[in-house]
């Protein structure tokens, strides 16, 4: 499965991290009715309405866009993460095409978040933990099943069992991971804007699965510090998400940022 809608969730989990902020710093409700939702600058809370928002728009885009194969799939993605991305650029509440400062660093309890080595061992145990359960996932039952539907759906589909449910659950556990990491993003920059939604970081993540091999776990996240350090390579300057066709390992973007924009400059100052 060749997403190019995968912005759609790193660029939503970065605005739950920037509008959650923003309220919690003026002390006004994100919303008032039929419930009372208030601002929050608490990362635990960030990290699962980000999470869960991203699994429910990806569930509602999977069950559509992966009814379709192939060149149809693609442009299917990059029309619903485009859908995403003109909403958020006329959206004036949130400082439409110009971004959403973020004046508030969220915090995580007993965790000093403002600082730069705490901030990137943040990320590193993320990227780690998201790993662990990618891995051990696909040598579960169902990551055998994912995949043969990767290989061939005809024969999974022999053996009685759906491709679709298991291509379906892939997607959705993959854009969660994503919209964690544009969560973790967002509040490492303290800036969120519709560029994080744009159809071109969707291809430059596919670049990075591509370089690193599609398909394999661990190859996407090394060649992701290969591009934080290069900085000849024109998509240095976003967070490198190993976004798998099958199931996305996120985190090692932040990591690789933190580290650049903070640990090195600041050792370097």
């Amino acid at each position: 499965m060749v997403s190019f809608g995968h912005a759609a969730y790193f660029g939503l989990g970065g605005y739950v991290a920037g509008i959650s902020a923003y309220h919690a710093f003026d002390y006004s409700p994100f919303m008032t009715w039929p419930l009372s939702i208030p601002g929050s600058d608490s990362l635990l809370v960030v990290w699962l309405v980000a999470a869960l928002l991203c699994a429910l728009l990806a569930l509602v885009i999977g069950a559509i866009s992966l009814r379709t194969t192939g060149v149809y799939f693609i442009m299917i993605t990059l029309a619903f993460a485009q859908m995403i991305y003109y909403f958020a650029n006329s959206w004036p509440t949130y400082g439409g095409e110009d971004g959403l400062p973020i004046y508030i660093r969220n915090t995580l309890p007993l965790v000093d978040s403002s600082n730069a080595l705490t901030y990137f061992l943040i990320c590193f145990v993320g990227l780690v933990l998201a790993m662990a359960i990618t891995s051990r996932m696909m040598k579960s039952r169902f990551g055998a099943a994912l995949t043969m539907a990767r290989l061939n759906d005809v024969r999974l589909a022999t053996a009685g069992i759906s491709p679709y449910p298991i291509r379906l659950v892939a997607f959705v556990i993959s854009a969660a991971i994503t919209g964690l990491a544009g969560a973790l993003y967002a509040d490492l920059n303290g800036f969120v804007s519709p560029n994080m939604l744009s159809w071109h970081f969707s291809g430059e993540l596919m670049v990075i699965v591509i370089l690193g091999g599609v398909g394999r776990l661990y190859g996407p996240p090394g060649r992701c510090g290969a591009v934080c350090n290069d900085g000849d390579l024109p998509w240095r300057r976003y967070p490198v998400l190993a976004a798998f066709p099958r199931v996305s390992t996120a985190g090692g973007g932040a990591v690789c940022e933190t580290r650049r924009n903070g640990l090195v400059s600041r050792e370097g100052a």
